[in-house]
């Protein structure tokens, strides 16, 4: 019982990391896009503390309630270098 309860705490844990999503503040992913090189707008929405990484790949969704579309984003140098 004990080795499932632990599988399951783990398994909750990555799930929890890898499928919040930041908040940013562009109408359309192009918009996002056409970002690239810029810093990006954005706001943090977890309660398990910061998911934004000045260098690294995070997912991000637009802003309104619906989330119309998702993207995932990748920062260098606190700037964007790529969005897929």
């Amino acid at each position: 019982m004990l080795d499932s309860c632990f599988t399951h705490n783990t398994f909750a844990g990555n799930q929890t990391q890898g499928n919040n999503m930041i908040q940013v503040f562009y109408k359309t992913k192009k918009e996002l896009k056409e970002q690239v090189g810029k810093s990006l707008f954005y706001k943090e929405t977890s309660f398990f503390g910061e998911e934004y990484k000045s260098n690294g790949t995070f997912n991000v969704a637009d802003g309104s309630p619906q989330r119309k579309w998702f993207a995932t984003v990748t920062m260098k140098d606190n700037v964007i270098a790529k969005v897929s």
